[in-house]
């Protein structure tokens, strides 16, 4: 833990006077739909929970929304193109293919697998100045845990991408937003993802709250879908019946 630590003060001392924090509040995702029903994206200093599937053989085995999460990152960290966008957890490591050039050469990846190691490397890395956008494996955080974190986005202005199994969708926290991302299942020749806003703090929830989006091989980004997102709430009732049944 200790040479972690070194390593992050390291960079902080070589990249802290090119690096600044974001200036506007919000980062736009790119999906119009979206963007407009956040009120121009979501909040910078803030934390953003994203649930994945739950594995159809194993209830207690996940997978985190990978492909999302990259996109959104590179989003957020647009806005801080000098600085670092920080992966912390094993469960949420990116693959190659789901980064663009511009975005891999500003990586820092911290791969610990347990609770409290996860917690303060996202500490850490919230209080470096050479990072811009947290992406973390945020499963097993209590109430508290988030709490800290959220306060700490908001003291760092930076934003934190926390992904989470699906039977944590329950758990008290205080993120900023919650979403539920499912895969579509029916047959399609590229990835398409539905995306379900459960909650956001300070926006009344009086518009459309689910979308269909996928990633489109010609530009290698995710795009709004206007395929209908029927099946969410059928994946998200689903889930916590596997839960249930573990």
């Amino acid at each position: 833990m200790s040479g972690l630590h070194e390593a992050v003060r390291r960079v902080a001392v070589k990249y802290g006077s090119e690096s600044a924090h974001p200036t506007h509040d919000r980062f736009e995702t790119g999906w119009a739909e979206i963007d407009a029903a956040l009120q121009g994206g979501l909040n910078v200093a803030s934390v953003h929970e994203w649930y994945g599937a739950a594995s159809a053989a194993d209830g207690r085995k996940w997978s985190a929304p990978i492909g999302i999460l990259a996109y959104l990152a590179r989003q957020a960290w647009r806005k801080n193109p000098s600085a670092y966008c920080a992966w912390v957890g094993r469960t949420c490591l990116p693959y190659p293919c789901a980064l663009e050039n511009d975005l891999l050469s500003r990586m820092a990846f911290v791969a610990v697998h347990d609770a409290a190691s996860r917690l303060w490397a996202i500490d850490a890395a919230l209080r470096c100045a050479a990072v811009a956008v947290v992406v973390a494996d945020g499963s097993q955080f209590p109430m508290s845990a988030t709490r800290k974190l959220q306060l700490l986005a908001q003291t760092n202005r930076k934003p934190v991408l926390l992904a989470r199994p699906p039977w944590e969708c329950d758990a008290l926290s205080a993120a900023q937003s919650r979403w539920l991302v499912s895969l579509k299942t029916e047959k399609c020749p590229w990835p398409r993802w539905i995306v379900e806003l459960q909650r956001c703090k300070g926006l009344p929830m009086t518009f459309e709250k689910r979308w269909c989006v996928e990633w489109q091989r010609v530009t290698g980004r995710i795009h709004l879908s206007t395929a209908l997102a029927g099946d969410a709430g059928q994946a998200q009732t689903t889930s916590r019946a596997v839960e249930r049944s573990a």
